[in-house]
């Protein structure tokens, strides 16, 4: 851990985090996996501590979605939330100008392929993103007591829409969960 950041608020299901310029980051509120939030919350910390926080609403434009994706444009700083769904997902965008008067509408701007859980934008504008390939349990590492199943692991897959990008990257995520 390099520092520790808090910040005011209240937030439900914070999903990501992606860059608001050189000292800041966004949080996203822009988790729902019940799919009842017809709107999420994005804020801008700082984290210098110069600046307040700054949260903002932003309204689905057709009903509740869940997203785990946040990104910011980097020639821009325009804000999406990319939605996750079984076959496919949608690129939502913020307006330019947010406003924390009132909500902020997304609008759908492109579809992605199915559960997207994280994006980013390359230096020049271009994307790639990072698919689910697979979710494996460990049964083999499980403790002779029965407290957890073993270690599940998740293998998320590159997936560039950039020719230039050429290779594979893979990230593996792993942990145990304690049975009830």
């Amino acid at each position: 851990t390099v520092r520790e950041v808090r910040w005011d608020g209240d937030p439900r299901d914070v999903e990501a985090l992606a860059a608001a310029g050189h000292d800041a980051v966004w949080v996203g509120d822009i988790g729902d996996n019940r799919e009842v939030r017809d709107s999420v919350s994005i804020t801008r910390v700082d984290l210098t501590g110069g600046e307040q926080d700054a949260s903002y609403d932003l309204d689905y434009p057709d009903g509740a979605h869940d997203a785990e994706a946040l990104v910011t444009h980097p020639l821009t700083g325009q804000v999406s939330v990319i939605t996750k769904g079984a076959f496919a997902g949608s690129v939502m965008q913020a307006p330019l100008e947010l406003s924390q008067a009132e909500a902020n509408t997304l609008t759908e701007v492109g579809r992605t392929p199915g559960i997207v859980t994280d994006a980013e934008f390359l230096p020049g504008g271009g994307a790639i993103e990072f698919v689910p390939l697979g979710l494996f349990n460990r049964f083999d590492l499980a403790p002779a007591d029965g407290s957890n199943c073993g270690e599940y692991r998740i293998v998320f897959g590159m997936q560039s829409r950039t020719p230039s990008i050429a290779g594979r990257a893979l990230i593996i995520f792993e942990g145990a969960l304690p049975n009830p």
